[in-house]
């Protein structure tokens, strides 16, 4: 069973699918999406990127180690930019020693790639018309889209109510 349409059943409710919903499960490695449109599976698509994508860049952009950012996400990781307070500051152990940077400044390393992940399925969306039959918005999965401020982020991007959704 396709991994998305597993989730969808265990996520969705039978309204959701009737009206119109757009299931976004975002995993370590892949994106996963499940349309459905008058109760129907209208599109599914899966795209090669997740949550490690988040992490590395961290990792690359901070010089530090994988576990190091991975850390620095869990902990302090935001999407809205806008429920970051300018004087957070993070402590940090960089490969070179201990480092310290802005909350701000993590959030807009993580901020790029969530964007990045966000507007692939929103040109999906259009290209397919799906958006347009969104009535009951975005449903958002998956360990990598517990992160703050990602509910907010996807209604910006998609124009669209979103949620988070039960865990299967």
């Amino acid at each position: 069973v396709v991994s998305c349409l597993a989730t969808a059943e265990g996520s969705l409710l039978k309204d959701e699918k009737e009206y119109g919903v757009c299931l976004l499960d975002i995993g370590a490695g892949t994106t996963n999406i499940a349309v459905y449109i008058e109760g129907h599976l209208a599109l599914a698509h899966t795209i090669q990127c997740g949550g490690e994508n988040v992490t590395r860049d961290i990792a690359t952009v901070l010089q530090t180690t994988t576990e190091e950012a991975e850390r620095i996400k869990l902990l302090h990781g935001c999407v809205d930019i806008h429920q970051v307070k300018p004087d957070h500051m993070i402590q940090f152990e960089a490969i070179d020693g201990p480092q310290t940077i802005s909350r701000i400044e993590l959030s807009e390393i993580i901020i790029a790639r969530y964007e990045q992940i966000l507007n692939t399925i929103r040109n999906d969306l259009d290209e397919t018309g799906a958006i347009h039959g969104l009535y009951h918005g975005v449903v958002l999965t998956g360990d990598a889209c517990q992160i703050e401020g990602m509910v907010s982020l996807a209604r910006k991007i998609f124009g669209v109510s979103a949620h988070l959704g039960n865990p299967p």
